[in-house]
């Protein structure tokens, strides 16, 4: 199951879930970083870790809607 995750559909995926975790791991570790106070502090680098990992999902969904 562990490995599902981290089966990208293709490389872009991967690269956007790469970047996701490092934000979040800027947003748990450097609090007081320039990067932090420009999108919001932790909550926003949080927030913004969410929306890049959660996006190809997104992408792929309204892709297949329309």
């Amino acid at each position: 199951m562990i490995f599902a995750l981290f089966s990208p559909d293709d490389e872009l995926t991967a690269i956007l879930r790469i970047i996701a975790i490092v934000i979040w791991v800027l947003a748990a570790f450097f609090q007081s970083n320039a990067i932090g106070k420009k999108v919001g502090g932790q909550d926003g680098m949080v927030a913004l870790g969410l929306a890049v990992w959660f996006f190809p999902g997104m992408w792929n969904t309204v892709s297949a809607a329309f």
